[in-house]
């Protein structure tokens, strides 16, 4: 029995001699590939990279979205003071016109107060018309001081 043991033992020891020879042998055998080592080195920086690209791109997004509101607001704000200017003007408007009315008011007023003076009056003098035409004329004088 002895003997099958030591044939055991050495056809494991030969096995094992066979492994670390194809490994040395495959170690040196590949050719170095650089653009894969560059991609590995690399390969955290690039995906920062991208990560940034990406965050820009978002930010970017972000900030059009921000002026978009900004600028909904601008226009909101232009319209309600365009609003308020309308308002006013109107308002001026209306003032005017009511002061324009007011005058031509008391123009008519005046025009016929004068008229009824007129009437009230008519008669008076063509009274003292007929009364001056059917006396004689009498030339009045006029005192000096």
């Amino acid at each position: 029995m002895k003997k099958k043991s030591k044939k055991r033992v050495k056809k494991k020891i030969s096995g094992k001699r066979r492994i670390k020879a194809k490994k040395r042998k495959n170690g040196h055998d590949k050719s170095v590939d650089l653009q894969k080592i560059i991609n590995f080195k690399f390969q955290t920086l690039s995906k920062a990279y991208e990560d940034f690209k990406e965050k820009r791109k978002k930010e970017k997004i972000k900030q059009d979205k921000l002026k978009d509101k900004n600028r909904e607001k601008k226009i909101q704000e232009e319209q309600r003071e365009l609003k308020q200017e309308e308002k006013q003007l109107r308002k001026g408007e209306e003032e005017r016109i009511k002061e324009i009315n007011f005058v031509k008011i008391e123009q008519k007023r005046k025009i016929r107060e004068e008229r009824e003076e007129r009437e009230r009056l008519a008669p008076i003098y063509k009274e003292n018309i007929a009364k001056a035409e059917k006396e004689p004329s009498q030339p009045k004088r006029i005192e000096s001081t």
